[in-house]
């Protein structure tokens, strides 16, 4: 996640033509200019890796989700999934960090590799124009 995906390669949930899956889950190539990034949402357990860049993470557990709308409510703002990144910051994050369920944050540098537990929410913005890779494994329903 984090960024504008200019590659994925998705493995088949069984077998390919009797050949063995590859891999059990999604490849992403990422890349993105400074304060380009991806809203808040959750998916299977997936590691990411920074190449180039500077990006900050903000983690949610997976108990969050239901009471995020709640402190938005609470605060006069309508909840609304899938904002750009960038206005999520600039709206929602700035109740929420006020609030008992302040996000999780932490700034990933080249080499560093973030691990996103299964159904933990996130969102990330590009502190720097960044170039990495995820790899989600599996997906849960």
């Amino acid at each position: 996640s984090g960024g504008a995906t200019a590659a994925t390669a998705t493995a088949a949930a069984g077998p390919i033509g009797g050949v063995p899956k590859p891999f059990p889950g999604m490849f992403q190539f990422l890349m993105g200019r400074a304060l380009a990034g991806a809203h808040v949402h959750a998916h299977g357990a997936a590691w990411n890796v920074l190449v180039h860049g500077e990006k900050r993470w903000f983690l949610f557990p997976p108990e969050t989700p239901q009471h995020i709308a709640v402190v938005l409510r609470a605060a006069g703002l309508e909840p609304k999934f899938g904002l750009p990144a960038l206005e999520w910051f600039r709206t929602e994050y700035q109740v929420l960090k006020r609030s008992r369920i302040a996000p999780l944050e932490v700034i990933q540098r080249p080499g560093d590799v973030i691990w996103v537990p299964e159904k933990w929410g996130h969102a990330v913005i590009n502190l720097k124009p960044s170039v990495g890779f995820a790899m989600e494994i599996g997906f849960s329903s």
